[in-house]
């Protein structure tokens, strides 16, 4: 069970009927959805913009979506209330709405990106940018991602902070776990993860094409405009899904992790934590479940 600190006060296990926790490699890198029974005290604290607390190193989070339910179970004649609630890390609130003005900036970083977008948390580690543009009208995450892509960068947690890293460095970390390949349920379909990487073409501004280095023959390819070789070659550098890894509950596991199965490392793309605890009916679930991803250059 995840510990949610609510007002610095933890919601017991009593009190919580599920929770899922879930991390990734994306531009809002943790994402929290919860349940508990409804109580006078819950019901005051746990309300849109509140602020919680998640985990052993209490990641900030602020509540998105708070919904009052009517459970099936009845007590005294009474059916349980519930609070359904959806969380995301703080200070990111404002990458998940249309941006209502427009954001351009050059010779920028990805801090800097975020700033003008809004979002009050800073990054742990910073990249630079050579420009960054979302019109308004335009979903700040999305665009945040087309940088990160063209940077072959990501997004995720460290402890309780966010940073900027790039791809390469992940695979640089020692892995927290070994496993057997039989804990894993493979992708071995060939033509499933070959369509997870595209190739991309471009043109420069004196109109001379440029063609990304992997381009060939039974890929997708796409085109770019006003990209140079190295943002190509960037935007082909993605982590294909290579396979998922189901567990006892294991909070460390974290993406942007490395796990290393048959010596080879794969890095955790996104994981869920999920919590159940049977109160109201059915079997108690205590697992987390990791999907995993490499580096295909061939």
């Amino acid at each position: 069970m995840i510990a949610i600190h609510v007002g610095g006060v933890l919601i017991s296990q009593a009190q919580l009927l599920e929770s899922t926790l879930r991390y990734d490699l994306v531009p809002v890198p943790v994402t929290l959805e919860f349940s508990v029974i409804h109580s006078a005290e819950l019901e005051k604290a746990l309300v849109v913009d509140a602020e919680i607390s998640v985990g052993e190193f209490q990641l900030p989070l602020t509540l998105l979506k708070v919904q009052p339910l009517k459970t099936q179970t009845i007590k005294e004649g009474k059916r349980i209330g519930a609070i359904a609630c959806v969380a995301i890390f703080k200070g990111l609130q404002s990458l998940i709405t249309p941006s209502h003005k427009a954001i351009i900036q050059s010779a920028t970083s990805f801090n800097e990106a975020l700033r003008g977008c809004g979002a009050k948390a800073s990054l742990l580690n910073n990249l630079p940018l050579l420009e960054f543009i979302c019109l308004k009208g335009r979903l700040p995450t999305e665009r945040i991602a087309l940088y990160l892509q063209q940077e072959a960068a990501v997004m995720r947690t460290v402890k309780n902070r966010i940073e900027c890293t790039k791809i390469d460095a992940l695979f640089k970390q020692e892995p927290i776990a070994k496993y057997d390949p039989s804990a894993v349920a493979w992708v071995n379909n060939p033509t499933l993860k070959n369509n997870q990487v595209t190739s991309f073409v471009s043109v420069h501004s004196d109109g001379s094409t440029v063609v990304g280095e992997d381009t060939k023959a039974g890929r997708p390819i796409g085109y770019k405009a006003r990209l140079d070789a190295r943002q190509l070659k960037n935007l082909e550098k993605v982590l294909v899904h290579q396979g998922t890894i189901l567990r006892p509950y294991d909070e460390k596991m974290v993406a942007g992790q490395i796990l290393e199965i048959s010596e080879k490392k794969y890095v955790i793309l996104t994981v869920a934590h999920r919590f159940v605890s049977g109160a109201l009916g059915g079997q108690p679930v205590m697992a987390s479940k990791a999907w995993l991803s490499a580096l295909v250059r061939d």
